[in-house]
């Protein structure tokens, strides 16, 4: 068993070979990632640099030939550093596992180790796949103005961090289904990104919406919505089902936002002024105490604090009530960051964020450099794979990939959320 051991020893495995490897690996996209709405930035530190330079243009007046010109004003500059976090996930392969392997000696035995580590290290479960998954949550944060840890808790505020007042958020009252109340709702989101935007907003800058299931459904039924689809081709595509679809619309790319699959959507009759929501009988066993609601009439970051399984009922903890319309609505559930479990990935049921895409230098990937040796003063990639062994009985080696990023959003002036109810939460 020693000698299957030493497989790991030969060059295939040492960490810069393995890192080629697992850059080689085919990209998979997946929702914001797809986007690539994130420049990466290699840099050779450990801190990022972010240099905000408040530059503005000016009415020249006119002045009398012979006399002085008028004078430009040089913009103040001031730069902020903000450090690098670490994501890493291994797993060790223990002797044992490997015991169905052929002697060491025979020509397959390498392929077949290999096999297995690639199994867990870029598998559909594997370590690549978690930490891709990590990404994406980092991803859709930044676009809301912030950088979470896995439980939810916020490391970067990009607001505070650039003394920026976030937008107020903005009311679609989309259930109403009031004709023509839309498009002006639209119109002033594009236009103050774009003034916000600066010279970020160019010609190919998009205003990208990512929705949640509830505003996706009241939207694509809104009159206003289906009355400029009416007479075009692409009403067909309205008719057909448009879960996790999207769409153009009042000049914004619209889109119903799939995230983690850790979330379930269920219908739920609800009272206004009540913290109950009744599922009946045979959902109410798919929920959970502890579980984050999101929704029409619900504010943002409620949790399920009881359930009475004979009525088929859910209360709201803390004492939040419902407070849309009396009626029966979808409403997401989820064992996420408000349940202390994995960070579910994932748009309120009832919101929107919008934000530009394709605006040069808004979103940003630093990436750092490996701690170990051989990756100093070099710029950094975008993950690392290292073998760590057990050097005293060995008995195990350990397979671990590191990421160094950091997601930022140097503009957050320009990012803006909205919620299908009548009232901001």
């Amino acid at each position: 068993m020693t000698g299957i051991l030493d497989v790991f020893h030969q060059d295939p495995f040492t960490t810069i070979q393995l890192t080629s490897a697992i850059e080689k690996v085919p990209y998979v996209p997946d929702g914001l990632e797809a986007m690539e709405i994130f420049e990466d930035k290699p840099i050779r530190t450990e801190q990022l640099a972010v240099e905000e330079r408040q530059g503005q243009l000016v009415i020249v007046p006119f002045t009398d030939r012979g006399a002085p010109g008028s004078e430009r004003t040089t913009e103040l500059r001031n730069a902020r550093s903000f450090k690098v976090p670490r994501l890493r996930l291994g797993d060790t392969i223990y002797a044992r596992e490997l015991a169905g392997i052929r002697e060491f000696g025979q020509e397959t035995v390498l392929m077949q180790v290999q096999s297995e580590l690639g199994r867990r290290l870029v598998g559909p479960t594997g370590i690549r796949n978690n930490l891709r998954y990590t990404q994406e949550f980092h991803r859709l944060a930044a676009v809301q103005g912030k950088l979470l840890d896995a439980n939810g808790s916020v490391l970067y505020n990009w607001f505070d961090e650039f003394r920026i007042t976030p937008n107020a958020e903005i009311p679609f009252n989309l259930l109403a289904k009031t004709t023509g109340s839309l498009r002006p709702l639209c119109n002033a989101i594009v236009r103050s990104m774009k003034r916000k935007a600066q010279g970020a907003f160019t010609l190919s800058t998009r205003v990208q919406a990512l929705c949640g299931d509830g505003f996706w459904d009241a939207l694509v039924t809104h009159p206003d919505v289906e009355k400029t689809y009416l007479n075009w081709a692409e009403a067909t595509e309205l008719r057909k089902g448009t879960a996790f679809e999207n769409y153009t619309f009042s000049d914004i790319d619209w889109q119903n936002y799939r995230g983690s699959d850790d979330e379930l959507a269920l219908a739920a009759a609800a009272t206004n002024g009540s913290g109950v929501l009744t599922l009946g009988t045979g959902s109410i066993g798919l929920v959970s105490v502890g579980w984050a609601v999101s929704g029409p009439g619900i504010p943002m970051g409620a949790t399920i604090g009881s359930i009475n399984s004979g009525a088929g009922t859910a209360t709201l903890a803390g004492g939040v009530l419902f407070g849309g319309a009396t009626g029966t609505y979808t409403f997401n559930f989820g064992g996420g960051i408000a349940a202390g479990g994995g960070g579910t990935i994932s748009i309120p049921s009832n919101a929107a964020v919008f934000f530009p895409k394709k605006a040069p230098g808004i979103f940003q990937r630093a990436l750092a450099p490996a701690d170990s040796v051989e990756w100093v003063n070099t710029l950094g990639k975008p993950e690392y794979v290292q073998m760590i062994f057990d050097r005293d009985r060995n008995e195990w080696v350990r397979a671990e990939m590191t990421v160094y990023p950091l997601h930022i959003c140097t503009r957050p002036e320009v990012l803006f959320t909205g919620t299908m109810d009548a009232a901001a939460d």
